[in-house]
């Protein structure tokens, strides 16, 4: 058995023996990556301000503050 497909096996035992659900495969492709959302002028100025600070992108910007928000609420 491939190195990778261990990692997968081990991790479906020990999800199993958890109780976690397993996902579907290919479960991750029905998400594009992409949604629209609409903010308050403020909030976008300011996103747009950070941005322009770090040398990135609006959207990177963006995308790395939803990051870290998730990462501190898991």
């Amino acid at each position: 058995m491939l190195d990778g497909e261990g990692a997968v096996a081990a991790w479906i035992a020990t999800a199993i023996e958890d109780g976690l659900e397993i996902p579907e495969p290919n479960s991750f492709y029905k998400y594009s990556g992409q949604f629209r959302t609409r903010v308050p002028k403020s909030l976008h100025a300011e996103l747009a301000r950070r941005a322009a600070i770090e040398g990135v992108s609006l959207n990177t910007m963006a995308v790395t503050l939803l990051a870290a928000g998730l990462a501190k609420r898991t």
